[in-house]
């Protein structure tokens, strides 16, 4: 419920222009305009007036109308207001202002829809990319489990990346699950970057001689996780064979190794004495339906 409140213009009854500036408040109050009304009826009664006082054209489509408000509407459209030009002149503006919001809200969810792209465990800002996170900040759009895929329709990320975030969800229960999930939600087509730690090569660092007794405790912390707060426990181990059985078991296709992905500055760049220590995969939604089924013998 929205409190509207507008100065008035002109004494109704007698349909005359006002003598003061327009932005004065006379002594005579139009009751009507002194009332509460919800956003979009607000509109519908602008829309109505301008029609009905200035006559003027009207390109959009007429917006679902509030039958609890009839008697305001007739208030407002009265004919007697054609007389009013500060009151014609502010409608026409109200009405153009409205509508050009109305438009640039449909344009941004038409864009938002088409072209949204997801970084889960997102630590920055970046333009075009939404944040999801299970921890609050400044930076985070969605503060939500990454388990949890209720934040987005079917059908509406374009491209989701996610940095060291899958070794968090239990392999048993979880993980093909959040998987079908976030495929769920992408566009046919769409891209996934996901990042973990490669247990391979974690395993070698950790039996290097070589490393010191803190790269050792620095290496035995990538693989169960820093422990900083709830959330950053790991409960799978994972290495390139198992993360892409576990996205072919999620539906993904075309899973392939890339080097880096040159996106992000974050731990799919993390290295270990000049040994990159990810895994890093590039997967997509298939485009039909019939790529992601498994083969039958």
């Amino acid at each position: 419920m929205a409190a509207v409140s507008a100065p008035v213009l002109c004494e109704p009854l007698k349909g005359l222009a006002p003598l003061q500036p327009p932005d004065a408040v006379q002594e005579v109050a139009f009751d009507e305009l002194h009332v509460r009304f919800e956003a979009a009826p607000l509109l519908t009664l602008l829309c109505e007036a301008l029609i009905n006082a200035v006559g003027d054209g009207w390109d959009e489509p007429p917006l679902p109308q509030d039958t609890t408000s009839s008697d305001h509407a007739a208030a407002v459209a009265e004919p007697r207001l054609e007389n009013c030009m500060p009151f014609r002149q502010i409608l026409r503006i109200c009405v153009t202002v409205s509508v050009a919001r109305c438009n640039s809200m449909r344009a941004t969810r038409y864009d938002y829809r088409m072209g949204r792209k997801l970084h889960i465990g997102g630590r920055l800002r970046t333009d075009g990319w939404e944040v999801l996170d299970a921890n609050p900040g400044a930076h985070v759009d969605h503060v939500a489990d990454a388990r949890d895929g209720r934040r987005c329709g079917d059908d509406t990320v374009e491209e989701i990346y996610a940095s060291h975030v899958v070794e968090h969800l239990d392999y048993k229960d979880e993980l093909v699950t959040t998987l079908s999930g976030w495929r769920r939600v992408m566009v046919p087509g769409g891209t996934l970057s996901v990042s973990v730690p490669d247990l391979d090569v974690l395993a070698r660092l950790f039996l290097d001689p070589a490393l010191s007794l803190h790269e050792r405790f620095t290496v035995m912390r990538m693989m169960f996780g820093g422990h900083v707060d709830r959330f950053d426990y790991h409960l799978v181990g994972l290495n390139e064979q198992f993360i892409t059985g576990f996205l072919r078991a999620a539906g993904f296709v075309d899973a392939r190794r890339v080097a880096a992905f040159d996106q992000f500055d974050d731990a799919s760049r993390l290295e270990m004495r000049g040994t990159p220590i990810s895994v890093n995969i590039v997967a997509r939604k298939a485009a039909r339906p019939d790529d992601s089924q498994p083969s039958r013998p």
